[in-house]
């Protein structure tokens, strides 16, 4: 399948650069670039591309108006930011999958040719593509994004696209948090593992699993307890222990087996 590509970016050497690699790579059509938002809204409606490449960082597009000018301004199109550093809320505004300068030039050019449609932000689950679904299966039961990546056949920054839109679609911000929605929602696997031991927690430890369900750090749950940081790790440690896991979100995915929450 062909893609055509329009592109935005204000540095020109960096623009020109872009176009260039985007016109010689197999699979890509290059359709046109334009230094403002504005005028890539223009070359959109007069190319029809499925694809656009902006710069997520620029001041131009931190509001989501241009974005939401651009998504009504023809046929659905894919956007793909490239940035410094930007966080996933940035996903809520209609973006497709954003590329860290520090991943190159073949991180960009595979993302573009494999973007999702934008996101829609539900929290029931139906808005996840049949991907996403296997990155969060493995995600709920603690895989790491090497293993997931080794799992599934794509790159480590393809897993990463995948997290930040399911983070998107579930609307909670990290791992522990993504696998407690899958859990309730059923979208997460029965163990593979049988769980046949009984675990016994002091109160203590089931705060502790509380606030791992919760998705808050260690601070946060030191602050909220009134206790240390390091007694939060100590009572951590031992809460792994009892469920033999070495993580966060595996203690979270065995507690939910055992029904200990």
């Amino acid at each position: 399948m062909t893609e055509t590509v329009v592109l935005q970016h204000r540095n020109a050497l960096l623009r020109e650069f872009l176009a260039e690699r985007i016109a010689r790579e197999p699979g890509l059509v290059f359709a046109g670039a334009a230094p403002t938002g504005w005028e890539l809204i223009q070359l959109c409606e007069r190319r029809t591309p499925s694809v656009a490449v902006f710069e997520a960082d620029a001041p131009q597009w931190a509001d989501g108006q241009l974005i939401a000018l651009l998504v009504r301004a023809g046929p659905p199109v894919r956007m793909v930011g490239v940035h410094e550093e930007l966080p996933a809320s940035f996903y809520g505004a209609g973006i497709s999958a954003l590329v860290p300068y520090a991943d190159g030039l073949r991180a960009l050019l595979e993302v573009v040719k494999t973007a999702a449609p934008p996101v829609q932000t539900r929290r029931d689950g139906s808005a996840l593509t049949h991907r996403e679904l296997e990155v969060l299966r493995l995600l709920s039961v603690a895989c790491p994004p090497e293993r997931i990546a080794a799992t599934l056949g794509i790159s480590r920054h393809t897993v990463q696209n995948h997290k930040q839109r399911i983070y998107a679609k579930l609307r909670v911000h990290n791992q522990a948090q993504a696998a407690a929605c899958a859990v309730r929602l059923g979208l997460a696997p029965a163990s593979t593992q049988a769980l046949h031991w009984q675990v016994e927690l002091t109160p203590r430890e089931r705060d502790i699993l509380v606030s791992i369900s919760s998705g808050r750090t260690t601070r946060q749950t030191a602050s909220e307890l009134g206790i240390s940081s390091r007694t939060v790790e100590n009572l951590q440690g031992n809460l792994f222990r009892k469920l033999r896991v070495h993580s966060r979100t595996a203690a979270f995915v065995a507690a939910h087996d055992l029904r200990l929450i």
